[in-house]
């Protein structure tokens, strides 16, 4: 496994199937937000969310307790979300944020 410390944040790669952390599943874009897909690929994932029936917003795996600012994502173009603890303290650090797009849960899986 492989940790990242910050002195806010602590990020841990590892087997997520076995991670004590939550972690995003999937998501599906929302209709009146930007995408992520690149545009070659957009038509593919459409019917990818099409076939699995997909709902807008993020699915969550509860394999674990814990809930972390830095939720890993196993599934698209987009590696981790952030909480808005996250990108409050970011803000508060003065660092610029060029783009941050809310996104609902849509659904949590597991215990």
């Amino acid at each position: 496994m492989t940790v990242s410390r910050h002195s806010l944040y602590q990020v841990e790669v590892g087997d997520t199937y076995r991670s004590r952390f939550a972690y995003a599943s999937g998501y599906a874009p929302l209709p009146d937000r930007k995408g992520f897909v690149p545009p070659a690929m957009q038509e593919r994932n459409q019917r990818f969310i099409d076939v699995n029936g997909l709902k807008p917003g993020i699915q969550i795996s509860r394999e674990g307790s814990e809930w972390p600012d830095l939720l890993f994502n196993v599934c698209g173009y987009i590696s981790f979300f952030v909480s808005h603890h996250v990108v409050a303290d970011l803000k508060a650090g003065g660092f610029e944020i060029l783009d941050a797009t809310e996104f609902p849960i849509e659904s949590i899986e597991g215990p």
